[in-house]
């Protein structure tokens, strides 16, 4: 994706681009725009939820399943960073989305795919002191099995999944990323809630938005 199309100069001819600052900002924006390399491995919509008897590994330790964590009516499937900025941005959301939830009905599962012997803040106690703050299941995928099988590149990404564990919506929690209080569409919100009324998702898919996965090489 080309971010710049042409090239900035003072009036002096020097390029602008070669301040650090620009050089920086550039750089910053080229990684938190999703490629459309990594958008076309976004599992497909109407997918059954994937990987979903295989035995995964919770922040406690205890192993369990996708389908055992599933919502009777809906789930959210999150892949999350403890140290991401755009994670971090989102955890008010998040608590507000989560404390108006019927939890026996809809499902919120978090996924770590990020590599923890790399990242000490991806490790499995940081993720349960997460798991414990909002009050649901966080999945350490340290083999990056489910990110490959969701075909998740980014944290936070969204996954929803209706009452048939098919997926009805992927991509970012809302509208405004960045700031909270431009906030217009709420994505995940809305799609939950189309989906405890029987209704069509309006909005089925957007893109995700945040840090890159960091896997384990």
């Amino acid at each position: 994706m080309r971010i710049f199309n042409r090239m900035n100069f003072t009036s002096s001819g020097r390029n602008r681009t070669a301040d650090p600052v620009r050089l920086a900002l550039i750089a910053l924006s080229m990684l938190l725009v999703p490629s459309a390399s990594a958008q076309n491995d976004v599992l497909p919509l109407g997918s059954a939820l994937p990987m979903a008897t295989a035995s995964v590994t919770l922040s406690d330790g205890s192993k369990t399943t996708l389908n055992s964590l599933a919502g009777s009516t809906a789930t959210v499937v999150v892949f999350w960073s403890n140290k991401c900025p755009w994670c971090s941005k989102m955890e008010s959301r998040m608590s507000d989305f989560l404390s108006g939830l019927d939890r026996a009905a809809v499902s919120v599962i978090l996924v770590n795919s990020n590599d923890p012997a790399a990242f000490p803040a991806e490790s499995a106690s940081e993720n349960n002191a997460i798991a414990s703050r909002f009050k649901v299941p966080y999945i350490g995928d340290e083999s990056a099995a489910l990110m490959k099988a969701f075909g998740a590149s980014r944290a936070p990404h969204f996954y929803v999944f209706d009452k048939d564990k098919t997926l009805v919506y992927y991509g970012s929690f809302d509208d405004s990323p960045g700031d909270e209080s431009n906030v217009q569409i709420k994505y995940v919100a809305d799609a939950v809630s189309a989906v405890q009324a029987g209704k069509a998702v309006a909005v089925s898919d957007t893109k995700a938005f945040g840090c890159l996965i960091k896997q384990r090489q």
